[in-house]
């Protein structure tokens, strides 16, 4: 370069009087470099055929800039020679003018690009913080200094901020080497990037350097005043799992700067904080990271299955894993009064947001005194607003006339989100075929919003009405991985199950099976584990053994099928009597006859004649049954006597046929298989769908209209009712309402909705202490001390009986608590609307009366009822379905064809499995049932490992509702250790443990 500049100046500078100036231009050269030669002269005749050029001569002193530009490289000169100046004291000859040439242009152009991307940078960084200035101001309009908001808006620019400085920078260097391969602009390209880049990052920290001040200033401010008030709350963020918000939510996620915003006001007893926003919560310059919310593999295996825990051990990138975050912040310490006693928070967030942030708790202390408010609670989405209390439990008479406005304040709120759906006439629940049950009505549920006909039409919801859901009913977002999983493995099971699990010489598709082993090569295809039942060789038929019947209806997936029998069933009498076609003599093959194993309580029947009322609405072969069963003294257990199936033909003759285990093999296995479809359809639509699920939404949606979160009543409930509205909801979307999976896999499916008339009939039976366990089991002759089922012989009450017993004492506890006495429960404003909304609205036609509940003693009955239903009940009958039901022949929803009209007519086994479900009846059942078998991967159960998952009995802070928590949880602990020992004992012929009801294993609510 320097070479070069020598030569631009030589040929354009005037010659000089003085040597020093010829060595200031020419550098000097080696001493033993060649003297130049004189430069060459222009051909005088070529000059002179030109025109005359006007030269310019330049003051000594010019600008560089302002001369005449260099000369070519003149012929003859090696490139590397500098031409030679002329002597001193001569004067050069003319030379001829040439065309300018410089990079002038190139850097104007690369300029002129680097502070268009620089203003663009400008703006767009400007302009984010301009807008959420702008936002916070319509936030907070009641806050005059919507700055200390807005400060920490600033990081929410950080990350597209820093790209868009890397683009720019990126693209200029670019630029200016397309345009100068030397590099020429080089300096001043990366100058221009290094200010734009200065002054991006200047805006970004702004929000840093403005943080630091504003917390100076609050400390200074708190420092020459009495004690604050010291709040530390803590929280973590989550996201939208409502798949209709899925665009917002991803938007939410590849941002992890951006962050809600809530703003908290404390109240007292006689005044109130001013509002602060907390402007640095969850931002690096604000809450600490104090834990994770993840998975849990530190309890006990799930029994009988592989579990979606199981995937996430193969898979640890599935697992999602929240910060729990915490932090704290000042308020002034005269804000709540003269006592300075602390009472509930407000807290909002601002509603336009996808994230939703879950609050733990908040821990305020002032001058030794501290109080703890426990939430749980989730803001944003839908609902933006929510008042914690302090962790006192107190009823409403207890409380100060401030509390209490505070508290029907916020149930007013709570009622907005939570809103009633009936079931009647009134509201579309009614199909054309039910003309003789037109008042057919089910227990009310949570609204999600109008829909097509008159609100609803057969228990349909379309999608789209998911966002009517309040946001704390969502699943977190690892549970609804847990469901995307479940469900993608089922899909992959039918579509495996229907193209590669046939017949090797026949590709086809067919309708029904041919044999056995294809249904067991089923699963050889499938993500699914193979059910339990078969899995092993010796038990690969165990479901055409008695033994195995027998088994299933003691503890299987309906366990109090069967009652004890006080006489002989009028419809059984032809053939259990003396003399009858089932008997050729006065005794019985077990030689004793049924009067006298009624006398000995040693006949047990499962009595579904009334089933034949949905024959003619059923889509598929329907049959009913009575199935009667002798109690025997072996490890058996029970032993099947006899199946009477009923069905109406297709002259549309009644007929009825009675089996015995003296009839073929063939006849016998179909009659068992016939019985076990009645079983497990009434199973599906009512003891499972309508006893456990339907009937407790109701609580639900009423404690959440009516009681306080402050209240005993709603502490004690809250834990067991988490995920159930939203469950409920999935389950009428998509199984349940027309065109669901049942309406596929069931006879009972189809247009005409017999199966959702068989809930609506055992809905007009309903008593709100139909599942109360003790009664019910005495009522059906099943307790130990009636003589039938000795201790130690019926698994489902030996195990259910402790837990009821645990249950019972922590509800009876509580509520005597807190209800010292009958005038008490008169005096609960909140308890009172909480039974009369379950009268009015909760459960239509008169099923429910809010009278009948007016004693501490009734209140303790019906508490435990439901908080044992939603847990271990639903346990007992939900999380063996996929064991015993995945097996289509074994329990078959759907039903190929009616029984033979007579005997010996089906000669085998693979022939009668074209009477029983279809291949695409069968997998679907499969797949609907491993999905609701899958234990979560974050479900509570009733009995935790010390200090996991345990934060919601946090919500008892003090008095007797933590002293019976406490209590329950130790008394669950002896009974899982007796438990176990007593599951190695509860075969009884069957293939299986019973294992289920171990509280380990029990969720705290029904959340599947």
């Amino acid at each position: 370069r320097g070479r070069r500049s020598a030569r631009v100046m030589a040929s354009i500078l005037p010659p000089s009087d003085s040597a020093d100036d010829a060595a200031l231009l020419e550098p000097p050269l080696p001493s033993d470099a060649p003297a130049s030669s004189p430069p060459e002269i222009a051909d005088p005749s070529v000059l002179a055929s030109e025109p005359p050029a006007a030269v310019v001569a330049s003051p000594p002193h010019a600008p560089i800039s302002s001369q005449t530009p260099p000369l070519p490289p003149q012929a003859g000169l090696p490139p590397s020679t500098p031409p030679a100046l002329s002597p001193p004291g001569t004067t050069p000859p003319p030379v001829a003018a040439l065309p300018i040439q410089t990079d002038g242009g190139e850097g104007d152009i690369i300029a002129a690009a680097m502070f268009g991307f620089g203003g663009l940078a400008l703006f767009l960084v400007c302009g984010c913080s301009i807008l959420r200035y702008t936002r916070s101001r319509s936030y907070y309009p009641m806050e005059p200094n919507a700055l200390l908001r807005t400060c920490g808006s600033f990081n929410l620019t950080l990350w597209p901020s820093v790209i868009v400085i890397l683009v720019i920078t990126s693209a200029g260097l670019a630029v200016a080497y397309i345009l100068d391969p030397d590099a020429d602009q080089a300096p001043t390209v990366v100058a221009a990037a290094a200010v734009i880049a200065a002054v991006a990052a200047a805006l970004i920290f702004l929000r840093y350097i403005l943080e630091y001040i504003l917390e100076f200033f609050d400390w200074v401010t708190f420092l020459c005043r009495p004690a604050p008030y010291i709040v530390t709350i803590r929280y973590e963020y989550t996201y939208n799992t409502n798949l209709s918000q899925i665009a917002s939510t991803l938007c939410s996620c590849l941002n992890p700067c951006n962050r809600i915003f809530p703003t908290v006001q404390l109240f007292g007893d006689k005044g109130e904080s001013r509002r602060r926003a907390l402007y640095a919560m969850g931002t690096w310059g604000g809450g600490r990271v104090v834990g994770t919310d993840t998975i849990n593999f530190d309890g006990p295996p799930r029994p009988g299955l592989r579990t979606t825990t199981r995937v996430y051990e193969d898979h640890p990138e599935l697992k999602v894993s929240t910060e729990i975050l915490e932090f704290t912040f000042r308020l002034p310490s005269n804000a709540l009064g003269p006592s300075g006693e602390l009472l509930w928070v407000d807290m909002s967030v601002p509603d336009r947001t996808a994230l939703v942030i879950l609050v733990h708790h908040l821990e305020v202390s002032r001058a030794g005194k501290s109080w703890y408010l426990p939430a749980f609670y989730k803001l944003g989405v839908n609902q933006h607003s929510t008042t914690i209390f302090e962790a006192t439990a107190k009823l409403p008479q207890q409380c100060s006339d401030r509390e209490r406005a505070a508290r029907a304040a916020d149930l007013v709120i709570n009622r907005e989100h939570y809103k009633w759906q009936e079931y009647t006439r009134a509201t579309g629940f009614t199909n054309k075929a039910w003309s003789a049950n037109a008042d057919a009505m089910l227990p009310s549920a949570c609204w999600f919003g109008k829909t097509a006909t008159n609100d609803v039409p057969l228990l349909g919801f379309p999608a789209s009405l998911q966002d009517n859901i309040p946001i704390n009913e969502y699943f977190g977002v690892q549970k609804t991985l847990d469901f995307t999983l479940a469900a993608v493995q089922a899909g992959i099971a039918q579509f495996a199950a229907n193209f590669f699990g046939t017949d090797s010489k026949d590709p086809r598709m067919k309708e029904t099976w041919a044999n056995t082993e294809e249904v067991t090569l089923t699963w050889k295809f499938t993500p699914m584990a193979p059910p339990l039942l078969w899995a092993a060789g010796p038990t690969a038929e165990a479901w055409q053994t008695d033994a195995e019947f027998s088994a299933q209806i003691l503890q299987g997936v309906w366990p109090d099928a069967m009652e004890v029998a006080t006489e002989v069933p009028r419809r059984l009498r032809p053939y259990l009597s003396p003399g009858g076609p089932g008997c050729a003599s006065t005794k019985l093959p077990n030689g004793k006859t049924a009067a006298e194993m009624v006398r000995r309580k040693e006949l047990l029947v499962v009595d579904l004649a009334f089933m034949l009322k949905y024959q003619n609405l059923a889509q598929a072969p329907f049959v009913a049954s009575i199935t009667a069963l002798e109690r025997t003294a072996g490890p058996e257990v029970l032993k099947p006597l006899g199946i009477l199936l009923m069905w109406v033909d297709e002259d549309g003759k009644d007929v009825e046929q009675w089996y015995t285990p003296a009839d073929s093999p063939t006849d016998w296995l179909l009659a068992k298989t016939y019985a076990r479809s009645g079983m497990v359809n009434w199973h599906e639509a009512v003891v499972h769908a309508t006893n456990c699920h339907l009937c407790t939404e109701p609580y639900v949606v009423a404690m959440h209209r009516c009681i306080s979160s402050q209240h005993p009543i709603f502490k004690l409930l809250f834990p067991h009712v988490k995920y159930t509205i939203l469950i409920n909801f999935q389950a009428r979307e998509s199984l349940i309402s027309p065109g669901g999976v049942f309406d596929e896999v069931s006879s009972l499916g189809g247009p005409n909705q017999a199966f959702v008339l068989a809930m609506a009939d055992a809905y007009a039976n309903f008593d709100p202490l139909q599942e109360h366990l003790p009664n019910k089991l005495r009522r059906k002759g099943l307790m130990a001390d009636q003589g039938c089922l000795p201790e130690g012989s019926y698994a489902y009450r030996d195990f259910a009986m402790p837990l009821w017993g645990a249950i019972h004492d922590m509800v009876e506890g509580t509520i005597l608590g807190y209800y010292k006495t009958e005038d008490d429960v008169l005096a609960d404003n909140e308890l009172g609307d909480f039974l009369r909304e379950l009268e009015t609205t909760g459960f239509p036609g008169g099923r429910f009366k809010a009278s009948d509940f007016a004693s501490r003693a009734r209140l303790v009955e019906l508490l435990t009822t439901v908080v044992f239903v939603v847990s271990a009940r639903h346990a007992a009958v939900n999380f063996y379905q996929y064991k015993q039901l995945a097996y289509g022949p074994n329990f078959p929803l759907w039903m190929n064809r009616l029984p033979p009209r007579f005997k010996n007519t089906v000669r085998s086994t693979n022939e009668a499995l074209s009477y029983m479900c279809t291949r695409t009846a069968s997998v679907g059942q499969a797949s609907v049932v491993w999905v609701l078998s899958q234990y979560g991967s974050q479900d509570l159960m009733l009995l935790q490992p010390d200090g996991v998952n345990a934060r919601f009995q946090e919500l008892f802070a003090n008095g007797p509702g933590l002293r019976e928590v406490i209590a329950f949880r130790d008394r669950l602990g002896k009974i899982e250790i007796d438990g176990r020992v007593a599951a190695q004992r509860t075969t009884k012929g069957s293939t299986q443990k019973y294992e289920v009801l171990l509280p380990s294993y029990v969720p705290e609510s029904i959340a599947i």
